[in-house]
């Protein structure tokens, strides 16, 4: 059985998804667990750059339906990484 992936998403911006991003980041890193960071904001892509040289991150596009099966992919192979996902405010439309 995998490590949890915690999704942080929401509709509109400005609700605080990136800062929920982090701090879920910061309390994880602190109990020592394995991460991968997942960042989908390509528009501002905060949360990446804030912890892309402490912790793995890739960036993938959720505007394309190819960015949901990227992101499918990447996490059948992190079984042992706890993965926390920013979403962008319109990632409904790759859906």
């Amino acid at each position: 059985m995998g490590k949890p992936v915690y999704m942080v998403s929401g509709s509109k911006g400005g609700v605080g998804k990136s800062i929920v991003s982090m701090s879920l980041i910061h309390y994880l890193s602190n109990r020592d667990e394995r991460l991968l960071l997942i960042d989908a904001d390509t528009a501002n892509p905060d949360v990446g750059k804030t912890y892309g040289k402490t912790v793995e991150t890739v960036y993938i596009n959720l505007d394309e339906k190819d960015g949901w099966m990227d992101l499918v992919n990447r996490l059948a192979v992190q079984p042992d990484e706890t993965v926390v996902v920013n979403t962008p405010a319109h990632s409904g439309v790759g859906v």
